[in-house]
């Protein structure tokens, strides 16, 4: 039995175990950067003689925001796909990939909440851009490294001797 680790080329110079911190890393620092624009977003609003942008410019500041999300996230999401189609012939992907495929979906949801939250900043309101950096955030923090796909191929799903149903 080959392990996952075996199966790609040598040139390939990363390891999972180097691409799991890679991502980790990545994932960690993508989650705190908003949480830190988000508390200077607040402080910001909170000083005095701020008068909040025209409703027109804050609604079409939060459908540029939205749109982008509509449009993008899933756009990277099928981008993740391709990049892991090794997966889903019931094979490991490889590192690199895997690191491409999975900081490709964050940082379009990490640009989506930051460009959110500066709407915030511009507008001088919390509402409605926040809404759509929830979104991108509530997106993004379910979407955490995991490596399966690197060590734990479920195998091929046309193939019922050789499936494994995912847990």
């Amino acid at each position: 039995m080959t392990t996952a680790a075996s199966q790609f080329p040598a040139n390939n110079d990363l390891s999972v175990s180097s691409a799991l911190r890679i991502v980790w890393m990545s994932w960690t620092i993508m989650l705190i950067i908003p949480f830190v624009l988000f508390m200077v977003v607040v402080w910001y609003l909170t000083w005095p003689g701020r008068e909040t942008a025209p409703a027109s410019f804050r609604q079409a500041w939060f459908l540029a925001c939205s749109i982008f999300i509509i449009v993008a996230a899933p756009a990277a999401l099928f981008w993740r796909s391709h990049v892991f189609k090794a997966y889903w012939a019931g094979q490991a992907v490889p590192p690199r990939q895997y690191v491409n495929g999975m900081v490709t979906v964050w940082v379009i949801l990490e640009i989506a909440g930051i460009a959110s939250l500066i709407g915030c900043m511009v507008t001088h309101s919390l509402l409605p851009c926040l809404l759509p950096a929830l979104a991108a955030f509530m997106f993004f923090v379910v979407l955490w490294p995991t490596g399966h796909a690197m060590t734990r191929p479920v195998g091929n799903t046309d193939d019922h001797a050789v499936y494994e149903e995912p847990r």
